[in-house]
Formats: structure tokens, C-alpha cells, sequence
């Protein structure tokens, strides 16, 4: 997992969430944007960095596991985000049965680990192409 910063990934992710609410006070965003475009800008930039420390495209097995850190990077920074907003929280679950809360944010988990590791060889594979057509 050479070139792969945790620290790095949660920053473009947060910097994303934070750009998205800003964006949303001017547009109207559409609902699943949020869930996935943070991700997917933090995973691709974290594949382009990879490429470039590594040179080569990313193993399948590797990408999975990153995917996996990534996910669970997501979730905390999720979590984190949930308690601050606890008051709105707690309305929200005292109209929404628990199980249905936590039935929905699996689902959007499962597709923002699908969407880190498509996006994370993506980025990868898109610096390696890049480089080959420069050195042509």
C-alpha cells in the first residue's frame, strides 16, 4: 500500500462534504451526490498518488483492501459527524425506526465502498496512461 495516506484521504473527503453543503446553499444538490462524489474525489486522487509512487497499476487485491480502509474511514468520519449533530439526530430517529436508519446508512456504505474501489484504480490507471502517453 505504498503511497496510500489515510490522513490524505479523509482531508479531500471532508474538504468534498465541506464544499458540497457550501454548494448547496447556491444550488440545489442532487440527494445522491453527497453520498458519493466525496468519496470518489478522495479515492481517485489517493489512486493517482499511488500510481505515482508505485509506477505500476494497483493489485486487485490491494485495491480491495484499501477500499476497505477507506470505507471504514468513511464511516468514522460519519459517526464523528453524527454525534456532533445529535440534536437533529435524535428528531430524526424518533420519527425514523432505528433499524430503518441503520438499514439505510449500510446501503450507502456498501456503495461508497464500491465506489472507492472503482474510483481509486480509476485515478490510478489515469496517471499510468498519462505518463505512458508523455514519455512517447
Amino acid at each position: 500500500m505504498t503511497g496510500f495516506s489515510k490522513s490524505r484521504y479523509v482531508i479531500v473527503y471532508m474538504l468534498a462534504v465541506a464544499a458540497l453543503m457550501a454548494a448547496s446553499l447556491v444550488v440545489p444538490i442532487p440527494s445522491g451526490l453527497p453520498t458519493v462524489l466525496p468519496c470518489m474525489l478522495a479515492s481517485m486522487i489517493e489512486g493517482q498518488k499511488i500510481a505515482k509512487a508505485t509506477g505500476q497499476p494497483i493489485a486487485k487485491p490491494d485495491a480491495w483492501r484499501i477500499a476497505r480502509v477507506q470505507t471504514a474511514l468513511v464511516i468514522a468520519v460519519n459517526l464523528c459527524m453524527m454525534a456532533a449533530f445529535f440534536g437533529v439526530l435524535s428528531e430524526v430517529l424518533s420519527i425514523v425506526p432505528i433499524w430503518f436508519f441503520i438499514m439505510i446508512f449500510a446501503i450507502l456504505m456498501v456503495i461508497v465502498f464500491l465506489a472507492n474501489r472503482f474510483f481509486l484504480t480509476m485515478g490510478a490507471n489515469a496517471v499510468l496512461k498519462a505518463e505512458a502517453r508523455s514519455t512517447k
